[in-house]
C-alpha cells in the first residue's frame, strides 16, 4: 500500500486550503458541497460530462486542453469527488509529463508502490481536503456526529466521509 509522507499530506492540505481561499475569499464563507465548477472555472479549466468508452473510467484531466471530463452517468457524489480528484492533478502534478490523467477503479490494481499510484493517492487526498476541509468537518461533526448526515451535507459518499473523519483523527477506524 502506498503511504503518503506526513509532510506531503500537510502540503496537499495547505494547497486545498489555498484553492478554497482563492475561490471563496474566506473559508468562513464556504458553502457545501464545495462548488468545484467555480474552482475549475477560476483556474481556467472547463468541465465536460461525457460517456467514456470504458465503463471503469470515472474521469480524466487533459492538461493540454485544460479540460476535466467526468462520466455523465455517475451519481452526484462520485462526480463531485472525481472532479475534485482531477483538480488535484491540476494543482499538484503540474510538473508531470503526462498529458492525460485518468481516474479509474481498475487503475489502482497492480500499481501499488509506483509513481502513478502515488499521484493517484495524492489526488484522492487533495479531493478529500477540498471537498471536506478539516476544520469545517470537525466543526460540523461536533454538531451532527453522524456520517450519513455529514456525507449528505458535504456531497460525498458515506465511505469518503468516514475515510476523512478517520484520517483527520475525529473517528477511530470503525463505524460511528
Amino acid at each position: 500500500m502506498v503511504a503518503i509522507p506526513r509532510q506531503r499530506i500537510e502540503y496537499i492540505e495547505a494547497q486545498a486550503d489555498t484553492v478554497l481561499r482563492t475561490a471563496y475569499g474566506n473559508t468562513e464563507k464556504l458553502t457545501f458541497p464545495v462548488d468545484v465548477e467555480k474552482v475549475a472555472k477560476d483556474s481556467g479549466l472547463e468541465i465536460l460530462e461525457i460517456q467514456f468508452p470504458q465503463k471503469e473510467v470515472a474521469g480524466a484531466y487533459n492538461k493540454n486542453e485544460k479540460r476535466i471530463y467526468v462520466a455523465e452517468n455517475d451519481y452526484f457524489p462520485r462526480q463531485l469527488f472525481t472532479i475534485a480528484h482531477e483538480l488535484g492533478h491540476f494543482f499538484l502534478h503540474k510538473d508531470k509529463k503526462e498529458e492525460v490523467f485518468l481516474r479509474t477503479d481498475a487503475l489502482r490494481v497492480g500499481i501499488e508502490g509506483n509513481e502513478k499510484a502515488q499521484e493517484e493517492k495524492e489526488a484522492d487526498w487533495f479531493a478529500a481536503s477540498l471537498l471536506m476541509p478539516k476544520e469545517s468537518v470537525k466543526n460540523y461533526w461536533r454538531v451532527l456526529g453522524n456520517t450519513k448526515q455529514m456525507a449528505d451535507l458535504f456531497g460525498v459518499s458515506q465511505s469518503e466521509m468516514r475515510w476523512r473523519l478517520v484520517n483527520i483523527g475525529v473517528l477511530e477506524n470503525s463505524n460511528d
